[in-house]
């Protein structure tokens, strides 16, 4: 389908250029070269002649293109019987590629000294866990790597084949280049992809192991790279990680369950304290000595549900990211699915009860309301007298 549609267009398109050489006084038989590239009838064999087979077009990908290919990883149960195989893209590679552009080089020294509002928080590098951090406080410079983790659905997810096809993957930005560019989907980089079962089965420590094999590298050695012509070293290192809260905990080695006991990642905090306080100063705050203690304490299983800890997280390895605070909050979750819902209901309803806005007036409003090209199709609520 390909070379016909390739070929009909050609056809056309040499008629019609003939035909305006001609019109334009322009004979064609006195240029040879011109004759034989319009005469043509093996042009599309001509152009595709570098990709014609699979192997080939991978090798002019790799080449021309940079592609970095993704190393496949055996994973075994306990007898050595093979359990199945999941994806790695090597980071650094990617990231040598990557910096190797100019473009991006200079995007990333652009941000390194633009001037920025001390009153204002507008990007990670502007808040004191930045600043305070062992690795970004003595290398600033540095790239800054935000990962993020999701599960997702490959099929529609019916019955009993609900999580057959779910995957697990990891993926990353690097938080150097200024914010309008970090959510195309360009620079954002695939690490790791693997079946959520085989996640459950063998767990993230051997799954991770060669992602946290090369950030080790990147923290203490970095890598070279060649701009224009120069050689020179980068280092980088994992600022963020961020999932939904069942993940993040998950990652971070704390317990999954957030209806009982303690329930959250940053602090002290129990499920039923956390309805009866709402300022951070009511709380302890977790640290990094603190969570070294309860993991000790937490060899003994009776006191997992004690300190909200199920024991340490493969991401310990790494020298300079700390559980405690390197996992940021599930907005998601947390303020549109939370918090913000509920805060909208009691100040609807108490609005109404107080009779500062009546139930018609309010679904006035709602219809009146602008509504996002994503949103269109949402159908809109109304409120019910009842």
């Amino acid at each position: 389908m390909t070379t016909f549609l390739f070929c009909y267009f050609k056809e056309n398109y040499d008629a019609f250029m003939t035909y305006h050489l001609q019109e334009n006084g322009f004979n064609i038989l006195e240029c040879p070269e011109l004759r034989e590239v319009i005469q043509s009838t093996d042009f599309f064999e001509k152009a595709s002649a570098a990709v014609r087979s699979p192997y080939m077009l991978k090798e002019h990908c790799k080449s021309k293109l940079m592609l970095v290919e993704p190393v496949y990883h055996i994973l075994r149960s306990e007898s050595g019987h093979k359990i199945g195989t999941y994806s790695y893209v090597p980071i650094t590679e990617v990231l040598k590629h990557y910096c190797s552009h100019e473009d991006i080089v200079d995007e990333i020294q652009a941000n390194r000294y633009m001037d920025r509002d001390p009153n204002y928080l507008s990007d990670f590098s502007d808040g004191t866990y930045f600043k305070e951090h062992p690795f970004f406080k003595v290398n600033p410079h540095a790239l800054r790597l935000h990962f993020y983790e999701d599960e997702f659905e490959v099929v529609i997810p019916l019955g009993s084949k609900r999580t057959k096809h779910k995957l697990c993957a990891f993926y990353y930005t690097i938080g150097n280049l200024d914010s309008k560019h970090r959510s195309k989907l360009k620079h954002i980089h695939l690490a790791l992809l693997v079946r959520q079962t085989f996640v459950n089965r063998c767990g993230l420590q051997t799954i991770l192991k060669p992602m946290l094999d090369e950030l080790k590298i990147l923290e203490i050695d970095g890598i070279t790279i060649k701009v224009d012509g120069i050689e020179q070293t980068i280092h980088a290192a994992l600022a963020t990680f961020s999932a939904d809260n069942l993940s993040a905990h998950m990652l971070g080695g704390f317990t999954m369950s957030f209806s009982s006991n303690r329930i959250c990642r940053f602090c002290m905090a129990t499920y039923s304290e956390m309805k009866e306080h709402f300022n951070e100063e009511d709380f302890v705050l977790r640290s990094p000595e603190a969570h070294e203690y309860h993991l000790k304490c937490v060899e003994n299983p009776e006191h997992k549900a004690t300190y909200g800890v199920n024991g340490p997280s493969p991401l310990n390895e790494l020298k300079y990211f700390d559980v405690t605070k390197g996992f940021p909050p599930d907005i998601m979750h947390d303020l549109l699915e939370g918090v913000v819902p509920l805060t909208v209901k009691l100040v609807v309803c108490q609005a109404h009860k107080e009779k500062h806005i009546t139930i018609q007036e309010m679904n006035e409003e709602l219809q009146q309301l602008h509504i996002g090209q994503n949103d269109k199709k949402t159908d809109q609520c109304c409120f019910q007298r009842d």
